[in-house]
């Protein structure tokens, strides 16, 4: 996949006001040398989202976002990293250049784009064709109207196409700029076998469906049969449904059909709506649900649900109402508790799908059936219950399997949760539910502890994280840092000792501090922004870091002596006196902590100039 060059994304970072960005999304006033808002992530009557217009940087209270402006309009627009800077440049007109992950040529962006181009003038033609006066156009409009029961309109909001029993008129000029392997890359031509060097078309004489990226940029196509096409050229096969292969911008299992869309409807109180096929899909925006999103003819995946816990934290899952659909949704439910998502359940009747059942009974009748939705700890319970039989042997197996796919939830909370719901619906309590859950993955459930959203907002760094605030903030004192620390010296049992010691390692190991910032946790990213924002520079760095450097050294001093005097009381008389010497020479040394050099400070402080 082409990677967005490092340099491109920090002369955009440079080049863009973060004030500017999220002005346009909350109303900002100033508050000291802070710009202030009410949160745009959370309700809230007092503001407790600031801006540190020097630093470029945000931190909001409530929520516990940080970070920079790329990191906002991920939150804002549910968005990937990559996505967000893709966003960004296009609202301020900056050219990003692309290099191969593991090349670092700069020809996959061409390929990237050129591929994007392909894309978007096939559909053009498609589109075209759809619409024209032939009759392949016609038949195709008829069975969109007449078969499908969906309006001309609707064809032209969601792209629909025809493919002509042969464009290979397009495929020349396109091969004419891009070249024929590039256009078999795209997945849209193939090598002729009987012509060496010639190319022809994948989808001929089909209805066309694109599918879009999280932009809205097409990626690949689906090419539909459908009754009264005109007969393509010999050799066609006739399957109902042929689609694009997988491409550079186009992959199955990160890919969604109508995320493009949904992503903007769906919140905390508006879950995504998951169907099957991508007719359901347009059926349910066209009545007014444009939440509603399809896999790609292929099951659902860890991705595909790590895509959409980004947007939403629960889905509506639509599924037919016969054993094939009530596997399906319990294939599901492992994938949701590893991301944290809450899935519901509405099952049709037999042979229903959404497409049908909304011509049928309208929509009014669907958004009854969601309100209704089956909760998940009722279609696990129901699905391995129903298949037991009444001895204890065959209840114990159902409720291993069930206790076996709670076991996957991200969250203590999340199970102690479904254990919860689960006790009434199979008769037993939940102190016997948490017993046998214990035996079975060996040993009580621990408490689960949160952060407190409510922490005040003036905080007072300790030495880690004063020490972690110079390191991500002063790029001069950072290699004197490095080499000045001792690892054991830093406590991994604190979030900002382990957080110091990763950063560090992975500093050593050259790689780019926002590299480090963006492959961390969540939580990490922004425990580590907030530091950014809260941090305060100070007037003789070198002071408060050898502060710092003292503080992490003498803590670490006395978790050794601590260690020594535990040693001490459980040690035989031979060993005793060893131990006692070695407490006597860590005691001495608590009175002379290291410090930086004289020499680094002069090499930091010509940096700095």
């Amino acid at each position: 996949m082409p990677m967005i060059r490092r340099e491109c994304i920090e002369a955009l970072r440079e080049k863009i006001d973060i004030c500017d960005v999220v002005s346009t999304y909350v109303t900002l006033r100033k508050c000291g040398a802070y710009l202030r808002s009410l949160s745009p992530f959370t309700e809230e009557k007092t503001p407790s989202f600031f801006i540190h217009p020097e630093r470029n940087r945000f931190h909001c209270y409530s929520s516990g976002n940080s970070g920079d402006v790329f990191r906002f309009i991920q939150l804002m627009e549910k968005l990937s990293f990559g996505e967000a800077v893709e966003f960004l440049a296009e609202k301020y007109h900056f050219t990003l250049e692309y290099t191969s992950q593991k090349s670092g040529e700069r020809g996959e962006k061409n390929t990237a784009e050129a591929l994007l181009e392909i894309h978007r003038r096939v559909e053009a033609f498609f589109c075209e064709s759809f619409f024209s006066v032939d009759d392949g156009g016609h038949r195709a409009r008829l069975y969109w109207t007449k078969a499908r029961h969906f309006s001309l309109e609707s064809a032209e909001r969601h792209g629909i196409g025809f493919a002509t029993a042969n464009y290979r008129a397009v495929g020349d000029k396109l091969a004419a700029q891009f070249g024929n392997n590039l256009l078999v890359e795209s997945g849209l031509f193939l090598h002729s076998k009987r012509e060496t060097g010639t190319i022809f078309p994948r989808f001929r004489s089909r209805l066309m469906i694109p599918i879009r990226d999280t932009h809205g940029r097409t990626i690949a196509f689906t090419g539909r049969d459908f009754e009264g096409a005109p007969a393509a050229s010999t050799g066609q096969e006739r399957a109902k449904y042929i689609n694009s292969p997988e491409t550079p911008i186009f992959h199955k299992s990160f890919t969604l059909f109508g995320i493009d869309r949904a992503r903007r409807e769906v919140s905390e109180k508006v879950p995504f709506l998951l169907v099957e096929g991508q007719i359901d899909c347009i059926r349910c925006f066209e009545c007014g649900l444009g939440n509603a999103i399809a896999s790609q003819g292929t099951s659902i995946t860890q991705q595909h649900m790590h895509l959409l816990h980004r947007h939403a934290l629960e889905i509506v899952c639509i599924l037919d109402g016969d054993s094939a659909g009530q596997r399906a949704a319990v294939r599901l439910i492992p994938m949701a508790l590893r991301e944290g998502v809450n899935l519901r359940f509405v099952s049709l009747g037999r042979g229903e799908d959404p497409d049908s059942f909304l011509l049928k009974n309208g929509v009014e009748a669907l958004k009854k059936l969601i309100e209704g939705a089956k909760p998940t700890a009722q279609v696990l319970v129901d699905f391995h219950m129903e298949e037991t039989g009444e001895s204890p042997a065959h209840r114990n197996d159902a409720l291993r399997r069930i206790f076996s796919t709670i076991h996957e939830a991200n969250s203590k909370v999340t199970e102690f949760e479904f254990l919860r719901q689960i006790a009434p619906l199979v008769g037993a309590d939940m102190r016997e539910i948490r017993e046998d859950y214990g035996r079975l993955f060996g040993g009580k459930m621990r408490e689960e502890h949160f952060f407190d959203p409510a922490a005040p907002t003036h905080h007072i760094l300790n030495a880690t994280e004063q020490l972690l605030f110079f390191l991500l903030c002063e790029e001069a004192w950072r290699p004197i840092i490095m080499q000045s620390i001792e690892d054991q010296w830093i406590d991994r049992a604190t979030p900002e000792g382990k957080l110091l010691n990763h950063v560090i390692g992975e500093l050593l190991n050259e790689k780019e501090l926002e590299s480090i910032l963006m492959e961390l946790p969540e939580d990490d990213q922004n425990f580590a922004n907030r530091l950014i924002f809260i941090g305060k520079t100070s007037d003789d760095p070198l002071v408060s870091i050898n502060a710092c450097i003292e503080s992490i050294y003498s803590a670490h001093i006395k978790r050794c002596l601590a260690d020594i005097n535990r040693s001490i009381q459980r040690a035989d008389a031979d060993l005793a006196p060893s131990l006692i010497q070695r407490r006597i020479a860590m005691k001495m040394a608590l009175l002379s902590p290291p410090r930086i050099a004289m020499e680094m400070e002069a090499a930091a402080t010509a940096d700095h100039e």
